[in-house]
């Protein structure tokens, strides 16, 4: 198997936004908290929605309770004091 190389701009690109995709599938709570405390004047409403939709699509899978853990074992890592 052939390994390919990122060297252009687009295959960055593509790297890049799909590992954002993944981390916002995979922990929607905390984006759609960021965007709900930023949403002061009511611009944001289209991707919160898109959020919301996210976040309910990853509680049907069953990765919300994948990402709570990931969560606790991150925050028992650096030793945080409220452990979700």
């Amino acid at each position: 198997m052939k390994q390919r190389k990122v060297d252009n701009s687009r295959d960055w690109a593509v790297v890049i936004y799909s590992v954002l995709g993944l981390a916002l599938f995979a922990f929607p709570g905390g984006v759609l908290d960021s965007l709900e405390d930023r949403n002061a004047d009511g611009f944001l409403w289209a991707p919160i929605l898109i959020v919301k939709t996210i976040d309910e699509l990853s509680n049907a899978v069953g990765l919300s309770v994948v990402s709570a853990d990931l969560r606790r074992a991150f925050a028992t890592q650096v030793d945080q004091d409220q452990v979700p």
